[in-house]
């Protein structure tokens, strides 16, 4: 289990022996993914908040806790812009069915 809360900046201390700036990181993480770090983060974050809600019966907050989103408002803003659903429709139309 990753800490999905930390992941962006974790490792930034043991960059400075390296003498590689985060900035610069950064620059080469999206020249190698495409995607900006945030961006990577991000889509981690609602992947694992997916899953919850398929597989879990937790709540709105627990999920939002659970997957780094941080907030209930986070996880609804970014179901609606990555999905085009609530978490709450998601889980009615992909959650598996409880033994």
């Amino acid at each position: 289990h990753r800490d999905l809360h930390s992941f962006p900046t974790r490792r930034s201390s043991d960059l400075r022996h390296l003498a590689v700036t985060p900035r610069h990181l950064a620059r080469l993480f999206h020249a190698d993914v495409g995607i900006t770090p945030g961006e990577f983060v991000e889509r981690m974050r609602v992947e694992h908040a997916r899953r919850l809600l398929e597989r879990t019966d937790l709540t709105s907050e627990r999920v939002a806790a659970e997957s780094g989103l941080g907030s209930v408002e986070t996880l609804h803003r970014v179901f609606r812009a990555r999905l085009g659903t609530t978490p709450r429709e998601y889980r009615h139309r992909f959650a598996a069915p409880q033994q």
